[in-house]
């Protein structure tokens, strides 16, 4: 029972860092002053925080939830890293 509740609210820190992380992505790259990476980090951000919504909306397995988050938050770490390499980011 408290092992259940844990991992509950486990997964629901880790799909509130995604969203956030995605939000930010997108603020980021709309500041960013590259032609190339601005949209493609946009495109992560948003995308980002779709998936999350998908996986929450049609009440997604425990599994695919956590799968869901994982690679959202490694899409925007590379977003991230990209933006900070390239992006030029002032």
């Amino acid at each position: 029972m408290a092992l259940a509740t844990i991992e509950g609210l486990l997964r629901d820190q880790l799909l509130l860092v995604t969203v956030a992380s995605s939000v930010l992505v997108a603020i980021f790259a709309l500041v960013a002053a590259s032609l190339v990476w601005t949209p493609i980090c946009l495109i992560a951000g948003i995308a980002g925080i779709v998936l999350v919504r998908l996986a929450l909306k049609r009440s997604a397995g425990i599994g695919s939830q956590w799968l869901t988050s994982i690679i959202a938050l490694a899409v925007n770490f590379s977003a991230f890293v990209a933006l900070w390499k390239f992006g030029s980011i002032r």
